[in-house]
């Protein structure tokens, strides 16, 4: 007798998910000159804070495209960085 080949089942395109930690670049000395162009603020929410308490953000992520351009990098603090985090994809809050 032979083998009765099974039926495949179409594969569901997965969404596209962000990556997790990725290999990046340090930004080096590059945080610091965005720091002091952004006069230390937040650009979400205008806060002036010290640098310990900001992160530079990709305005484009590198998962889609961005690169670690300046024109492409801005300041944020942690609470403003935990919402574009969460955000679906990388569009503004």
């Amino acid at each position: 007798m032979g083998r009765v080949a099974k039926a495949k089942k179409p594969r569901t395109p997965k969404p596209p998910t962000l990556p997790t930690k990725t290999n990046r670049k340090p930004l080096g000395s590059l945080r610091q000159k965005i720091l002091e162009r952004d006069n230390y603020t937040c650009q979400i929410c205008h806060r002036k804070l010290p640098a310990d308490q900001l992160i530079i953000d990709h305005i484009i992520p590198i998962s889609f495209g961005g690169t670690n351009d300046e024109s492409n990098l801005r300041t944020v603090c942690r609470e403003c960085h935990k919402l574009l985090a969460a955000a679906p994809y990388w569009r503004e809050v």
